[in-house]
């Protein structure tokens, strides 16, 4: 089973690996920074596996692993070479020098479409789950409408055609039947596939409200009277403003341990004052009673009582010293006003029994192997937050700001700093126009003037916040709040933090597939224009080159996001927004943009740094091994012909000229790469030979037929010219590797005279599947 095979790996990495623990850091502001020890860019990369845990850099099991800046040992140096240069060059390198490599040997893979959903709506609120739901079940009925529809039509067509005689209106009807046959189908996927997103988001928030009414169940175990007498409306009084602040901390800040507690209360608590009664004695001279406290009834003028006050406010005698006062049984005293800190009636309660505890109806509860502080009965939490934004709104208000004034979204715990980004958003709703890109600047500020080890954590949780003010639809800036941030922050000295929090946000859209591809689309669409800027180019001349180095930093912030996709397993979703950079084919080569260039050039350097750096014991795994084979483990043929089309013809995109647009961009970098129609063809021979293995048994059925779709998609793209020189090509390759065979032999390299041996057994099974599949493409035509 694959997903044995999957967990095999796993323990054969961790045994080969025992002293590395390598994390996924495809965002990386340097290639070679991509060892296990590397701390830079995790930002970009860490997998969690529940909400609160974003933000602590983790080691994702699923996931490519054992990566390295060298290629490893294949035979293959000598082989495209030409393959491993173009992955180390910036084509907006001024200086035209490469940039550092540094992209491993790969993977541990587990399994793959089961971890992406998994974590797939875990940072989406529920009522932004309810949106999608529901605009996913109006999508449905129209596509179920027009699918209806079409197949009317079609039945309507095949009753003309079984009834008429003439061959010519045959033909003409079986056209327009095929034509609405297609239509139909593509229809039909999409409804089934939104049926099964909006299936999967009703079972998610079927898991949630489970959740819910298991909390209320067991609250109802409590006397069913006395909940009915408790009530945020009946525990929230104007004159307490600690019990009050509790009630918003309990509310606000569920989960949080006792620690954590105390001191968020503490926090908002800092700076008020509470005026608070105090007993002072009064004594015969004191002259607040015309110097006799029996002038005034009962001891005083005030509110004065009789009490036991042992030598407190006994006046000294000339000396300086008591008197021989004998005490009377009972002095007098009075009520006065003394103004306290309410930080200090707050930690001076811990050295008393927990009365705020019962007074605000809270309790310490075991959750999810820790204690928190909860309330009694679950559903006060809802009813505070509705009595809050209904009754309570300018106190809610104000807390809210005040929250915010904190900065908790920085904080230490990260229970605290996950309720802190909720508050933000709720507050953002409330204050759209004082919560704009200007607060979110203030934080970035804040966050470069921490210590490098904190600012990863740091920069995901912003970049959370961030995520998540995006998909709020109450949020008024939500469509535009993600480009404004970044349009700020392009300068050099913020630029390394504006590209981890793009690479977050690129990665928590994309997590969610469909749901997130506009979001997603937007902020590639602003790299994509800033990159095009003609106005960049005459800052760099006016402000001397201060900005020399955007176009090569945004080219590489690319190439590390589509490593990172490869990882994660939404590489397609990404292709599919990239793909949009690819140059009209009527443009010449010599006009070619800077983001065409770009998307020329990713997806080949991508292609051949994958091939070339994966490791040889992972060849003969699974398909799921290769990071653009992954993504497609379970899916229909219909799914992974489409993901093909785009890879294919990427790949063979063609230029103005009739030839491969990427070869201009290859002659621009001055790579010895003549024709790259070669090196595609030994990417190809490659993938075979990394699905086959070098072990005499067949690969799993699954894997075959996947490989062979892709030959399919390649006849259907590719001309008949290219496919003859990618089999040319390979005939080649048969040749050079039985001279490796030869040359390894000679060297007492029995190990690599094996696998070119095999290499060439492989290719001749390759050549033979591809002609037999030319062979069904004609007689289907």
């Amino acid at each position: 089973m694959i997903d044995e095979n999957f967990s095999a790996n796993n323990q054969e990495t961790e045994q080969e690996n025992a002293t590395s623990t390598p994390d996924i850091s495809a965002a990386s502001e340097e290639k070679n920074q991509l060892q296990s020890s590397s701390t830079q860019g995790k930002i970009a990369v860490n997998q969690v596996t529940s909400e609160k845990e974003i933000g602590v850099t983790t080691t994702p099991t699923n996931l490519h692993q054992e990566r390295s800046s060298k290629i490893p040992n294949k035979g293959l140096d000598d082989i495209n070479a030409a393959s491993a240069d173009v992955s180390s060059k910036n084509p907006f390198n001024k200086k035209g020098t490469s940039h550092k490599g540094g992209k491993g040997e790969f993977p541990n893979q587990s399994p793959t479409e089961e971890d992406k959903e998994k974590n797939k709506y875990k940072d989406i609120p529920d009522n932004i789950l309810e949106t999608w739901r529901e605009r996913y079940q109006k999508e449905i009925e129209h596509l179920d409408k027009n699918y209806n529809k079409l197949r009317e039509e079609i039945e309507g067509l095949d009753e003309d055609y079984n009834e008429t005689d003439s061959q010519s209106q045959k033909r003409t009807l079986k056209k327009k039947i095929e034509k609405l046959e297609s239509e139909s189908q593509q229809v039909k996927e999409k409804l089934e596939q939104r049926e099964e997103e909006t299936e999967k988001i009703k079972d998610e928030l079927n898991k949630r409200n489970a959740t819910k009414n298991k909390n209320h169940e067991q609250s109802h175990k409590n006397d069913s009277s006395e909940i009915e007498i408790i009530s945020a409306t009946t525990l929230f009084k104007e004159d307490q403003d600690i019990e009050n602040t509790v009630f918003y901390v309990a509310t606000l800040f569920p989960g949080l341990n006792a620690q954590d507690f105390k001191r968020v209360v503490g926090l908002l608590l800092k700076g008020r004052k509470k005026s608070i009664p105090v007993n002072t004695p009064v004594f015969n001279n004191d002259i607040r009673f015309g110097n006799s406290a029996n002038n005034h009834p009962n001891g005083g003028g005030g509110n004065i009582g009789v009490g036991f006050q042992p030598g407190i406010g006994v006046p000294l005698n000339n000396a300086g010293a008591f008197p021989n006062y004998q005490f009377q049984s009972h002095t007098p005293f009075i009520e006065e006003a003394k103004t306290k800190e309410l930080t200090e009636i707050w930690q001076e309660s811990f050295d008393k029994p927990d009365q705020y505890l019962k007074k605000c109806h809270l309790k310490v509860e075991r959750q999810d192997g820790k204690q928190v502080i909860t309330f009694s009965h679950p559903e006060l939490r809802e009813n505070f937050i509705a009595y809050f934004e209904s009754e309570q709104i300018f106190y809610f208000e104000q807390q809210l700001q005040r929250t915010q004034e904190l900065d908790l979204l920085l904080d230490s715990s990260q229970e605290v700093a996950d309720n802190a980004i909720n508050i933000a958003v709720k507050t953002a709703v409330y204050s759209p126009n004082n919560y704009a890109e200007d607060w979110l600047i203030e934080l970035l500020i804040k966050i470069a003037d921490e210590d490098e080890k904190k600012q990863d954590i740091l920069l995901e949780r912003l970049s959370r916040l961030i995520y998540r003010l995006q998909i709020e639809p109450e949020y008024l800036h939500s469509e535009t709040i993600a480009q404004k941030f970044l349009d700020r922050l392009i300068s050099p000295q913020y630029r390394k933090l504006a590209f981890s929090i793009i690479r977050y946000l690129i990665y928590l859209h994309l997590r969610t597939g469909l749901l997130g591809m506009q979001s997603a689309r937007n902020i590639l669409n602003w790299l994509r224009q800033l990159l095009d800027s003609e106005d960049l180019e005459q800052e760099e001349d006016e402000i001397n080159n201060k900005y020399s180095d955007i176009k090569s930093d945004i080219y590489n912030l690319l190439e590390e996001t589509l490593w990172q996709s490869g990882f994660h397993l939404y590489i397609y979703e990404l292709l599919e927004i990239l793909k949009e950079w690819l140059p009209e084919k009527d443009t010449s080569p010599a006009r070619y943009s800077p983001s065409n260039i770009a998307g020329l050039l990713l997806l080949f350097a991508y292609c051949g740094e994958t091939t070339l750096k994966l490791d040889l014991k992972w060849y003969g795994k699974g398909y799921y091994v290769y990071p653009l084979f992954a993504p497609l483990k379970g899916s229909p043929d219909s799914n992974v012909n489409e993901e093909f089309d785009t890879l294919v013809s990427w790949l063979l995109y063609p230029s103005q000229n009739g030839d491969l647009a990427v070869k201009y961009v290859l002659e621009m970098l001055e790579i010895d790469e003549n024709n790259p129609l070669e090196t595609i063809g030994f990417f190809i021979a490659e993938w075979f030979v990394i699905i086959w293995g070098f072990k005499d048994e067949e690969p799993e059925k699954e894997a075959l037929n996947l490989f062979d779709n892709l030959l399919r998609r390649i006849i259907l793209i590719a001309s008949r010219s290219q496919q003859r020189q990618i089999t040319e090509r390979w005939t080649e390759l048969t040749e050079e590797y039985l001279d490796k065979s030869v040359q390894y032999e000679e060297s007492g390299n029995k190990e690599l005279k094996k696998e070119f041996i095999i290499r060439r057994k492989l290719l001749r099974e390759l050549k033979k599947r591809f002609k037999a599949l030319q062979q069904e493409n004609l007689e289907s035509n």
